[in-house]
């Protein structure tokens, strides 16, 4: 028994496509993304299989996806949506599945995805416009320092994480035909 997407990470408001799948049939079934480490549901279930799926809430709408009915199934296709908000962490599927009345497995659990994190964009030394400059001195100052930026490598990682570094000349370029 397994629940599978093949995923290592997800970034926050992202859907993820899920297979629970078994080479024994079962008849029932529920499944929760938890954050790594505890038993509280998180994130939504969108139900892709109407026949055999329904979504449920156990703590939050929709946070948790079960079985419609007692049919047969080997594999059923399920769709989960992380937290929109960031610094969620790591998720762990947990899942449940009734062969029979008396026969079940419950409390299995996946291993962990982790959030991807966003990367901060820090714009390269010299690319800010002060208050008091007027907006044309502003693009002046950028087009000028946008070739001079662009033609450096990429800098290296930072105390803060990976520095972004964005390529200027097609914008200094673009800039100088609009002024």
């Amino acid at each position: 028994m397994t629940v599978n997407g093949g995923k290592t990470s997800y970034s926050p408001g992202q859907s993820l496509q899920l297979t629970l799948s078994s080479s024994r049939s079962f008849k029932g079934f529920l499944v929760q993304a938890r954050i790594a480490g505890t038993a509280t549901p998180i994130g939504t279930w969108t139900v892709t299989d109407a026949v055999n799926t329904k979504a449920v809430t156990c703590s939050a709408v929709d946070d948790s996806i079960t079985h419609s009915n007692p049919n047969v199934k080997n594999t059923v296709p399920l769709m989960w949506k992380a937290p929109m908000n960031a610094n969620t962490g790591s998720v762990e599927f947990f899942y449940t599945v009734v062969i029979s009345y008396n026969t079940f497995w419950a409390g299995h659990k996946t291993a962990a995805i982790t959030e991807m994190k966003a990367m901060p964009v820090v714009p390269p030394p010299g690319m800010s416009i002060s208050t008091g400059m007027s907006m044309s001195t502003a693009m002046t100052t950028r087009m000028t320092t946008a070739t001079t930026v662009a033609q450096k490598p990429p800098p290296k990682e930072s105390s803060g994480g990976r520095v972004c570094y964005v390529p200027l000349i097609l914008l200094s370029t673009t800039l100088r035909k609009l002024l």
